[in-house]
C-alpha cells in the first residue's frame, strides 16, 4: 500500500472515467470495446493501482491506465497504453508506437526492476518525452505506452490535459493497428487535439510499467452506481 492510497485510487478512477468518456465519444470504426467501469474494480498490485479501459477487438490487446511508482520516482505518477500477453502482438505495438512518438523508446525488460519492496525500476524514470517499451519475458507481459509528468494529486487543468492526451494516445493507437490489421480501414485521423503540455508538446509523455500483476482487487468505497459519469 502506498502513501496517499484512498487519494491515488480516487485520481485513478476520476481520470479513467474521463478518459473512457472520450474514448466512448471517438471510437466508432476502430473497434474498440470500451469496458464498463462500474462493473469492475481498481485493481491493485505492488507499486499501484490500474484499470483496464477497454480492449481491442480486432488483433486484440488492453487499454489501461496506471496509477503507480514502478517509474522509480517518490511520488505516483500515471501511465497509459496497451498490454498484450502476445509477444507477435507485441512487435506489432511497438511498430505502431515508434511510428507515433518520435525519438528513441526507451526499452525495458526483466533485469530492469527491482522486486523489493515493491516493483519499481532500477534507475528512476528521468524523461517524459520517451515511448516505454517493456518486455517481461519471465511474466510473459508487454506493454507500450506513456508516463505522464503530472504530479497527483491533479489540478483541474493537468486533469484535462491529461483526459486529452491519454485518450488521444489511446484512440490514434488504435486507428493504427486497425491500418496494419486491415490496410484502408484506420485512415480517419482521430479528432482530439494533439497534448498542450510543455513537457508533452513533442507528442505525448512517456513510459509504461508492470509486470503480469497478480492483483487482489480493490472496490473504490466512493464510487456510487448511479454516478452521472458511467460509461456503460
Amino acid at each position: 500500500m502506498i502513501k496517499g492510497d484512498e487519494m491515488v485510487r480516487e485520481q485513478l478512477w476520476t481520470l479513467t472515467q474521463d478518459v473512457a468518456k472520450h474514448i466512448y465519444a471517438e471510437k466508432t470504426g476502430l473497434q474498440i470495446n470500451v469496458l464498463p467501469l462500474l462493473k469492475q474494480h481498481i485493481r491493485r498490485y505492488s507499486p499501484g493501482y490500474y484499470f483496464h479501459v477497454g480492449h481491442l477487438m480486432k488483433g486484440g490487446g488492453t487499454l489501461a491506465l496506471y496509477l503507480d511508482r514502478f517509474s522509480g520516482l517518490p511520488q505516483p505518477r500515471f501511465w497509459y497504453g496497451l498490454y498484450t500477453e502476445s509477444p507477435p502482438r507485441h512487435r506489432v505495438f511497438e511498430s505502431v508506437g515508434r511510428s507515433m512518438v518520435p525519438g528513441r523508446p526507451l526499452v525495458l525488460g526483466d533485469k530492469d526492476y527491482a522486486a523489493d519492496p515493491y516493483e519499481r525500476l532500477k534507475v528512476p524514470l528521468s524523461t517524459f518525452e520517451r515511448l516505454l517499451i517493456e518486455r517481461y519475458l519471465r511474466d510473459g507481459a508487454y506493454y507500450c505506452g506513456l508516463y505522464s509528468p503530472y504530479s497527483v494529486p491533479l489540478s483541474n487543468a493537468n486533469r484535462r490535459s491529461l483526459a486529452s492526451e491519454a485518450s488521444h494516445f489511446l484512440l490514434e493507437f488504435a486507428r493504427r493497428l486497425l491500418e496494419q490489421y486491415e490496410p484502408g480501414r484506420g485512415k480517419k485521423a482521430t479528432t482530439r487535439g494533439l497534448p498542450r503540455s510543455g513537457q508533452n508538446r513533442q507528442v505525448y509523455a512517456s513510459c509504461a510499467r508492470r509486470l503480469n500483476p497478480v492483483s487482489h482487487l480493490i472496490g473504490l468505497q466512493a464510487v456510487s452506481a448511479t454516478s452521472a459519469d458511467t460509461i456503460s
